[in-house]
């Protein structure tokens, strides 16, 4: 890690955390002064999470340029908001140990917005574990694999009774369509088998796909809504936490799963996808509805 002002405390979009620590609002730059930062992930929309690290804490920092994710931010704070309820709460004194047996969510500390700008930051506090992505848990598959569908079906299983949010099959149709209008699809970052559709064309197909009875045959559990490896944390082989909930809700568990074959199949193995469902507990998927929800996971960017 390098000190806050080092000349090579740079992110990959090339913005110094010196710079970006003199932007901040007065109750996020309280929080992390004379810390030390370090970069944990950059998304295709401009937003960046950095852990923040100072003597007796730790921190996520997102930020958000305006233009970009600022409604993801709002929504991360707002299921944040409902999970410190249902589960454990990650500690901010990095001293405090890993999280219990199961899952963590961080707490959110404080957010805010740039007045000049319209940037919005989020800090949150650390879940222990690293992204399932990193090198470091590439030493054995088999187990990455168990700990991915376990940690998952663990989401599943949360009381659905009391989550505020809802995504059904309409709504997922309806935010393609509006990615789609918005030109938000780029042919160029789907996976190999759809890129030679035009992205109208792929929304016709997932209207045409969509099961007559959608609403009847819907199978509703909390879905963690983004569990790629690069957004699922893991320590020693299992699963502590996710990084971004925002898109946590009420919806059908085959959102969850084909976000996670698919990131599975591009980053490990088309083979992968026998042993995480077997390890997640479905003896048989159903292949064409897994298919149709691959397809709007491809057209609503959640790889």
């Amino acid at each position: 890690m390098t000190g806050v002002g080092a000349p090579d405390a740079l992110n990959p979009g090339g913005a110094s955390s010196a710079a970006i620590a003199a932007q901040l609002p007065a109750p996020i730059a309280e929080l992390v002064r004379d810390a030390r930062w370090q970069v944990v992930a950059v998304d295709a929309d401009g937003s960046t999470r950095w852990r923040v690290t100072a003597e007796d804490a730790a921190f996520d920092l997102a930020v958000a340029p305006t233009g970009g994710p600022l409604d993801r931010l709002a929504a991360q704070r707002r299921r944040l908001a409902w999970l410190t309820g249902v589960l454990p709460v990650a500690a901010a004194d990095p001293r405090a140990g890993t999280a219990p047996n199961g899952l963590a969510v961080p707490a959110v500390v404080a957010s805010a917005a740039d007045p000049d700008s319209g940037d919005g930051y989020l800090v949150t506090t650390v879940v222990p574990g690293t992204p399932a992505a990193g090198d470091e848990h590439r030493g054995d598959v088999d187990a990455l694999i168990v700990a991915l569908a376990r940690g998952l079906r663990s989401v599943h299983e949360l009381a659905s009774e009391s989550c505020p949010f809802e995504r059904s099959v309409d709504d997922l149709l309806t935010e393609a369509t509006v990615r789609v209008a918005a030109g938000a699809v780029v042919p160029a970052q789907l996976s190999p088998p759809y890129r030679r559709y035009e992205p109208e064309r792929l929304l016709e197909l997932a209207y045409e796909a969509r099961p007559a009875n959608a609403e009847d045959v819907v199978d509703l559990v909390v879905v963690q809504g983004r569990p790629t490896p690069a957004n699922t944390l893991v320590r020693q082989d299992r699963v502590t936490g996710y990084g971004d909930w925002s898109g946590l809700a009420v919806a059908d568990r085959y959102l969850d799963l084909a976000v996670a074959t698919r990131a599975l199949a591009l980053t490990v193995s088309p083979h992968a996808l026998g042993p995480f469902v077997d390890s997640y507990g479905i003896e048989a998927p159903d292949l064409l509805k897994l298919d149709f929800f691959v397809l709007l996971v491809e057209l609503l960017g959640l790889g």
